[in-house]
């Protein structure tokens, strides 16, 4: 009987330490036993947060929340969230906290942005608030844009549906008129192309076929005669500058007998002067004396004269 009782005594020594080792561990990761100070936050949309939600700071679980509560401001209902966070972190009065969705699967929290400012939140102020984060934020983004994308889409499709219904005689009259014209077209070009005229489409359609056959046989020819052209230009150019020495000696010689000419040219004119001379003075002994032409005197006749 004493053996048993000591039994009952250990097992229940031992089920005591376990009990107070679990609410140790549970009151460690309710964060009872950490230095919490107040902080609050208001939202317009608290969807997916309750009592004990995590509390991140830049991912980093720094506490939970401890009350919601809602309240009229200007004339909408808002959340004042309640949140007990660790009193190590000092929060700058710029930060931002947002509810997020960590992953798809993953329930909402709310996370904490680190601002930039040097002067940091006193217990019991108020966070500034921001629009939700992560899957939720973009949701809600998406359906901010969508929205009015849509009301404007079916106002348009409002006014395209009065427009139509009101200019549909006009529109249904455009249509028979053009359809008119179109069959209108349709048998002025039968008539162009059937009876007598379908010989002279055809002869029309040879003589094309046959004039751009000549067409492309004359650009053949055109080629081949530049090709002609382009070597007979070579060969001329050959020829010249093979031919430049001969011709520069031609020329020297030229120069040279011109300026042989142009020394002799005073000797030619004094002679040619004399010339003309003798033959007007023999040709006023003529008109004097035409027997001369039969019977000329002698050199001695003519000094005893």
């Amino acid at each position: 009987m004493k053996h048993d009782t000591v039994n009952y005594v250990v097992v229940g020594a031992f089920v005591s330490v376990t009990l107070a080792a679990l609410f140790i561990v549970l009151f460690l990761l309710t964060g009872r036993g950490i230095n919490l100070e107040p902080y609050f936050v208001e939202f317009s949309n608290v969807s997916g947060v309750s009592n004990g939600t995590p509390v991140t700071y830049e991912g980093f679980h720094v506490g939970q929340i401890q009350q919601i509560t809602a309240k009229r401001s200007t004339g909408r209902t808002v959340y004042r969230v309640k949140l007990l966070i660790n009193g190590e972190f000092k929060i700058p009065d710029d930060s931002i906290a947002r509810v997020v969705q960590p992953g798809l699967l993953a329930a909402n929290q709310i996370d904490i942005a680190e601002g930039k400012s040097q002067a940091y939140l006193e217990p019991g102020d108020t966070i500034n608030g921001g629009h939700a984060g992560g899957i939720l934020g973009l949701l809600e983004e998406l359906s901010g844009h969508v929205q009015p994308l849509v009301s404007r889409l079916m106002q348009t499709l409002d006014r395209l549906d009065k427009n139509v219904l009101a200019n549909m005689p006009d529109l249904a009259d455009k249509i028979s008129s053009l359809l008119s014209e179109l069959n209108k077209s349709a048998a002025n070009i039968s008539s162009l192309t059937g009876g007598k005229n379908k010989h002279h489409m055809e002869n029309l359609l040879a003589n094309s076929d046959q004039f751009s056959a000549e067409l492309v046989s004359a650009s053949h020819d055109l080629k081949a005669a530049s090709k002609r052209l382009d070597s007979i230009t070579r060969t001329a150019d050959e020829l010249v500058t093979d031919s430049r020495g001969d011709i520069q000696t031609s020329v020297a010689e030229v120069r040279h007998t011109l300026e042989v000419i142009s020394q002799s040219i005073d000797g030619i004119m004094y002679n040619m002067e004399n010339t003309s001379r003798n033959m007007s003075e023999f040709s006023q002994q003529i008109r004097d004396n035409p027997s001369l032409l039969i019977r000329s005197e002698s050199p001695q006749e003519r000094q005893t004269r």
